[in-house]
């Protein structure tokens, strides 16, 4: 999953930065390079994928 990827897949589900650090149990600073800076872990990827559902 792409930094790009992870933030339309957050964009898609109506979650804001913070709700989906909630949502996932990290840091909103951790979506944040999630989605600007850093390509997100397949952990992260296997947690929004599990939470979507």
């Amino acid at each position: 999953m792409t930094s790009e990827q992870f933030r339309l897949a957050r964009l898609a589900l109506g979650w804001t930065k913070r709700e989906c650090a909630k949502r996932l149990g990290v840091h909103e600073k951790t979506i944040y390079r999630w989605e600007r800076r850093s390509a997100p872990t397949e952990t992260a990827a296997f947690l929004m994928q599990r939470l979507s559902r």
